[in-house]
């Protein structure tokens, strides 16, 4: 498809709007979904985005908990924490590994103010790969907020190291 070149080279509108024929021509061909939905997340627009990562999701694909991860952070773009957690919980679920998955939902966490959850998740993130430095600062944070100072003073003291 077209849209594949498109998309490469930051055409995303251009892109869908092929994407939209080869779905028309076949609705489940999944690269087209996939593209398509990557595409409308760099132009912002997540609800089309987890519409086709919704669609993809049905469609059984290889690495589901990818297609559950990216719309976990769509919903987590609009703001839509509960429903964020929710896939994020589901992408963890099907691979426990998946440290990105923990530090996004726990910056949701963050945001609703369940700082508890919030220093878990991190803490999780951390345990998979010790070297992601986002982790160590936002648990910082989210220790701040709970008052525990000094755990925040060794997180941020982490940074700075990772940092060299």
């Amino acid at each position: 498809s077209r849209g594949f070149v498109k998309s490469a080279i930051g055409n995303h509108q251009e892109a869908i709007m092929d994407f939209n024929r080869s779905i028309a021509i076949n609705p489940n061909y999944i690269d087209a979904y996939i593209n398509r939905g990557e595409s409308r997340v760099k132009l912002g627009d997540f609800i089309g985005a987890i519409a086709d990562f919704s669609r993809i999701i049905t469609l059984n694909p290889p690495s589901p908990e990818n297609y559950y991860y990216n719309r976990g952070i769509c919903h987590l773009s609009r703001k839509d924490y509960l429903k964020a957690i929710k896939d994020l919980t589901h992408t963890r679920n099907i691979n426990p590994n998946y440290f990105t998955a923990y530090y996004n939902r726990g910056c949701c966490h963050f945001e609703l103010k369940d700082y508890p959850a919030a220093v878990n998740d991190f803490s999780l993130a951390i345990q998979i790969n010790p070297q992601y430095i986002p982790a160590y600062s936002a648990r910082g944070n989210s220790y701040i907020a709970l008052g525990e100072i000094s755990k925040a003073d060794f997180d941020f003291q982490k940074v700075k190291e990772l940092e060299g």
